[in-house]
């Protein structure tokens, strides 16, 4: 009960109703403003999906496109990301869009940004039961993926191997891959 009345006052406060015209990936949407009729490309925000080359992107994608796509949502502003995008959580009625990403195993959870009890729930049932991103051990958080696979037409000189190597090494070892064994 407490959630119909709450819903209401947070997007009195910083939110926006609109549609979704365009599912870009499994974190980034645009929605059409129905106040302003502008459309506006949006995040989820604390969620990091795959990337749409990478695996699991394409699920992603598909999943985050059946349940928002040419659909009215409500549209919670948090703020812009380093790259100007504004990050949101996306609302269906009671339906918290950032959550079934995450719940899903389809979306990394970012804790870094605010902490939400919620989505951290969500992140380590969908974990704890090998959901989606978390059935494969072979998943490799987006940043990874970008790093190695993005720049892979760059030409690889000495120096950019060892920057690429320096970083690596300072990420946390479960973005890493791990290697397959031969047999």
């Amino acid at each position: 009960m407490m959630k119909r009345f709450l819903l209401p006052l947070i997007l009195m406060l910083s939110g926006w109703t609109g549609t979704v015209t365009e599912v870009r990936d499994g974190n980034v949407v645009t929605v059409v403003n129905m106040e302003t009729q502008e459309p506006v490309a949006v995040r989820l925000w604390a969620c990091d999906a795959p990337e749409v080359d990478q695996p699991y992107g394409q699920i992603a994608q598909k999943f985050l496109a059946d349940l928002v796509m040419n659909h009215e949502i409500a549209v919670t502003e948090m703020h812009r990301d380093l790259q100007g995008m504004l990050r949101v959580s996306l609302y269906i009625g009671d339906t918290f869009i950032n959550n079934e990403m995450i719940a899903h195993g389809l979306a990394w959870f970012d804790q870094r940004l605010t902490p939400s009890d919620i989505l951290l729930a969500s992140y380590e049932t969908a974990c704890v039961n090998g959901l989606g991103l978390w059935a494969s051990k072979q998943s490799i958080h987006p940043k990874m993926w970008r790093k190695l696979y993005h720049h892979a037409n760059l030409t690889l000189d000495p120096v950019s191997v060892a920057k690429n190597l320096a970083y690596l090494s300072q990420l946390d070892p479960d973005q890493l891959p791990i290697p397959q064994s031969n047999r």
